[in-house]
C-alpha cells in the first residue's frame, strides 16, 4: 500500500496585524518661514495663521527646543538683534519658553527671502501602505486558514494618521495632575442621598 504526506502550508505572514503592518515612529524636522518684517510690525494674518498651527503642532510633539535663524541678508547687526528679540518676545507670548529657544548659527542669506526661520524635531508616523490584494478573497485555496494577505492593513494605517503625537508609541506621556479632593466631593455629592424637602410652615388665620 503506498501511503503519502501532505505537510500542512506554513503561514507566509504574520498572525497578528498589529506585526505584520506596524506603525514605524521617525524623526522630521518642522520648520516655518517667517516673511514679515516683525522688527517693525506684527505678523500679518497670512502668517500667523500658519505660526499659530506651527506653535500647536510644537507643543503637541516636539522632541527638543525650537530652533530660531535669523539670516544676516545684508542688514546691519542692530535690525537682525531687534528681529531676534521680536520674535522671542511673539513666541513667548504663545507660550514657549523662552528657554527652550534656542538661536542657530545661520547662513548670509536664507532661500526664498524669509527674514526667519523657526524649526524644531518632531516624531512622526511610518504607516503601512495598504492595498495588497494577493490572497484570493473568496478564501479558496487558503489551506492554512492564515489571514487575508490586507486584514488589518487599513486599521493600522487610519491608526497612525490620527495619532496626535507618534512619539506615544515609543515613550508613553505621564499623566497631568488630578485634584483629588474636588473629584471626591463630586462623587460623595452624586452618591449621598438628596436632603428631605423642608416642611411647608403652617398657614395662619
Amino acid at each position: 500500500m503506498l501511503a503519502s504526506l501532505v505537510a500542512c502550508e506554513a503561514p507566509i505572514r504574520k498572525e497578528d496585524y498589529r506585526e505584520a503592518f506596524a506603525i514605524g515612529v521617525e524623526d522630521e524636522n518642522v520648520s516655518l518661514a517667517i516673511r514679515d518684517a516683525i522688527e517693525s510690525g506684527p505678523l500679518s494674518a497670512q502668517t500667523k495663521a500658519g505660526f499659530n498651527r506651527f506653535v500647536r503642532d510644537y507643543h503637541l510633539r516636539a522632541k527638543g527646543p525650537l530652533g530660531l535663524e535669523v539670516p544676516a541678508n545684508g542688514m546691519s547687526e542692530e535690525i537682525r538683534f531687534l528681529r531676534i528679540t521680536r520674535l522671542k518676545e511673539i513666541l513667548a507670548e504663545a507660550g514657549i519658553n523662552r528657554s527652550e529657544i534656542n538661536v542657530l548659527p545661520t547662513a548670509q542669506q536664507i532661500d526664498n527671502g524669509a527674514v526667519a526661520v523657526i524649526s524644531f524635531l518632531a516624531s512622526a508616523a511610518k504607516v503601512p501602505e495598504c492595498g495588497n490584494w494577493e490572497s484570493d478573497p473568496r478564501g479558496m485555496q487558503n489551506w492554512s486558514n492564515r489571514r487575508h494577505s490586507n486584514y488589518g492593513c487599513a486599521t493600522q494605517r487610519n491608526i497612525g494618521l490620527t495619532i496626535a503625537n507618534p512619539g506615544n508609541l515609543k515613550t508613553q506621556e505621564t499623566m497631568s495632575g488630578f485634584e483629588g479632593d474636588r473629584g471626591n466631593s463630586a462623587i460623595e455629592g452624586y452618591r449621598a442621598p438628596p436632603a428631605p424637602a423642608a416642611a411647608e410652615p403652617a398657614a395662619t388665620n
